[in-house]
């Protein structure tokens, strides 16, 4: 007689939901709602205009302080600017040329380019952060994200330009400069807002629609992105509804962002934690230059950070004494390379990005394979 052996498999585990943070659950909860502050800030302080005006400049001020640091994070590591020397070197060349003929042809001009560019890199963060979300759960969704981002936000800016009191809010804010001429083309093209508003409407609720089938049929869906993703719609949606209080928790919770994103990447960049039975990090990956060196002494990212703070708030206050035009060049010059490097240093396929926000190797999409069940050995 033969004997039959039958084997016994473990059973697959069923798909998780679980929420997988970039950090912890408090942490990923209060990024998702930097922006509730600035909001509750403005609207406690909407009927006195001048109390508005002070807001309003110190979210631009901050907002501004934000900028500069990309710089350090390119310029401060040899290894990242080693990666795109030449583009390195001759940006700055070239962006402080490009903002001087602007200024010399058509300031408003170069204010609307500005503002544009801000407002398009302010949700390109966002959706940077989806996306780890994201990329921790597996899916390939990151078109309908960026669809439904973009979406959302060109509905809301034709929604705020089309309502009446825009232009009031804006004159009682008191804001001034480039972003002045940006807001007054903006409440200037009401009548063809009000035409495309309903298209444009239409369209972002497709893609919401388009959004949440694709995330309610993939079986690894990330809830924590869910949140985020809300969080998001929500303060797109109160630019829609008040462009003030929009305005002010935009541009201000983007800078708030950026700080808390930096503080965290730093340390799983430069001083990352070898898990169990895994080699350590190679020493040439993380010793990098003067940002690895101070991360990695006693002062640690947070020290790193503090003097940033102190050394640019010193640099703003002399500018600000000095007035235009010099406070003006720095402003579009640091913040035009601000916007173009972090699309370059910030590709979540890099090893070294990839590991300071904890994602596992792979190409987008790409799942880690699930643990083995207690007991199971090869075959």
């Amino acid at each position: 007689m033969t004997a039959v052996t039958t084997a016994q498999v473990a059973p697959r585990s069923p798909a998780s939901r679980r929420p997988r943070w970039i950090r912890s659950p408090g942490y990923d909860l209060t990024v998702a709602a930097l922006w509730v502050p600035f909001a509750l800030a403005a609207w406690a302080v909407s009927g006195n205009a001048p109390a508005v005006r002070w807001l309003v400049a110190a979210t631009l001020m901050f907002s501004v302080m934000h900028q500069p640091l990309t710089l350090l994070l390119v310029y401060g590591d040899r290894r990242q600017f080693a990666a795109r020397k030449s583009v390195f070197v001759v940006s700055p060349f070239v962006l402080a040329g490009l903002v001087l003929f602007g200024m010399y042809v058509s300031l408003a001009l170069l204010a609307v380019i500005a503002a544009t560019w801000n407002a398009v890199h302010t949700l390109q963060q966002r959706y940077g952060l989806t996306r780890i979300y994201g990329r921790k759960a597996g899916d390939t969704h990151g078109n309908l994200e960026r669809t439904l981002l973009y979406s959302a936000l060109v509905t809301a800016v034709l929604a705020a330009a089309a309502a009446d009191g825009t232009a009031d809010k804006v004159a009682s804010a008191g804001i001034g400069g480039s972003n002045r001429r940006a807001l007054d083309l903006l409440t200037d093209a009401a009548p063809v807002a009000r035409v495309l508003l309903p298209f444009a409407a239409l369209f972002a609720l497709v893609a919401l629609a388009r959004w949440v089938l694709a995330e309610r049929r993939h079986a690894t869906a990330n809830p924590a992105k869910w949140i985020y993703v809300g969080s998001t719609l929500a303060l797109i949606a109160l630019i829609a509804v008040n462009p003030l209080l929009g305005f002010v928790a935009y541009v201000g919770a983007h800078a708030a962002e950026y700080f808390l994103i930096v503080h965290h990447h730093l340390e799983g960049r430069y001083r990352p934690r070898a898990k169990p039975g895994a080699p350590a990090a190679d020493p040439a990956d993380v010793r990098t230059g003067p940002v690895s060196a101070v991360v990695r002494s006693r002062a640690g990212r947070t020290g790193f950070l503090a003097v940033y703070l102190a050394g640019i708030g010193a640099v703003l206050a002399g500018l600000t004494s000095v007035g235009y035009p010099y406070f003006t060049l720095f402003v579009l010059i640091a913040g035009g390379l601000h916007l173009f490097y972090d699309g370059l240093i910030w590709k979540l396929r890099r090893p070294d990005v990839g590991r300071g926000f904890g994602l596992p190797g792979g190409p987008p999409g790409a799942v880690p394979a699930p643990a083995a069940a207690p007991g199971a050995g090869p075959a």
